[in-house]
């Protein structure tokens, strides 16, 4: 089961096993935002695993993750949870969920190359990897038994091949940046600087897709806007950059985070004001 405001990456795996049997059960927004108790509703002894993300790169909805945590392991399907847009700006409870990934270069201030996968061994002991290579192993037959191995008994089973070893230096020198600053001051601050975007966006009319409570949202402020190419562009002029594409169907998200304070949101509202012609 999947949300229709996900990452492809959250739903195409599960659409490519439909020529084996898998029904994918689609939950639709409404009004951009998708409900908890739907989702559960929608769970029967046929569901295996309900895929969310804990905030939607799409609209900036920010899902309660005890409730579904809850419901989902009630029901007896694994809980697959995307941490992307929610790592590295607010609190992930890894634990709630079965199997947690996030990509690094976004919040947690990465690069490419590298992300988080997590395997709850309290819930699902007996995951193994789909595919195995040299770095899956902790030892080997050799060239007397070339078909026996033994899996490490970490997360390293998981791992085929060589890592991409510059971005996890990247990452492990991002992480001991955020955590000196603090998980909680960094949600606060992002939520602050969200609060202030919500106040520019407000005289403007716009359909605002992201749920304005703190509870409800990390660190992404989204909205509908026609020609978002254009205003992208123009924004840009401007020294305001967003992100929006055709491909987004007229989606515009605003990211506030760490490198962020008031000055950019006022040149935010500088900026908006001179599209003004481009967002009414």
């Amino acid at each position: 089961m999947v949300a229709d405001v996900e990452f492809p990456s959250d739903i195409l795996p599960w659409a490519n096993l439909k020529d084996r049997g898998v029904e994918v059960r689609v939950v639709k927004h409404r009004q951009w935002q998708i409900s908890e108790e739907e989702i559960l509703q929608q769970i029967d002894e046929r569901t295996r695993v309900v895929a969310v993300s804990q905030v939607s790169m799409f609209t900036g909805q920010q899902m309660d993750v005890q409730v579904l945590s809850k419901g989902i392991r009630d029901a007896g399907a694994v809980f697959l949870m995307d941490a992307t847009h929610a790592a590295g700006v607010v609190p992930v409870d890894a634990t709630l969920a079965d199997v947690v990934v996030s990509s690094c270069y976004k919040w947690l201030l990465g690069t490419h190359g590298t992300a988080v996968f997590y395997v709850n061994r309290n819930t699902l002991p007996g995951l193994t990897p789909p595919f195995v290579g040299w770095a899956s192993v902790s030892s080997g037959g050799g060239w007397q038994s070339p078909l026996d191995y033994t899996l490490h008994d970490n997360a390293d089973q998981f791992l085929a091949a060589n890592p991409s070893y510059i971005s996890l230096y990247v990452l492990n020198n991002a992480l001991e940046h955020l955590l000196a600053l603090g998980e909680d001051k960094i949600q606060q601050h992002s939520l602050a600087l969200g609060s202030a975007i919500f106040e520019v966006l407000e005289p403007y009319g716009l359909e605002i897709m992201t749920p304005e409570a703190d509870h409800r949202r990390a660190g992404n402020v989204c909205f509908m806007a026609a020609n978002v190419d254009v205003l992208r562009r123009e924004l840009e002029k401007h020294g305001v950059l967003v992100w929006g594409a055709y491909g987004d169907f007229g989606r515009v998200r605003l990211s506030a985070h760490v490198h962020n304070d008031s000055h950019d949101v006022q040149r935010l509202e500088s900026a908006f004001d001179r599209c003004r012609h481009l967002l009414t």
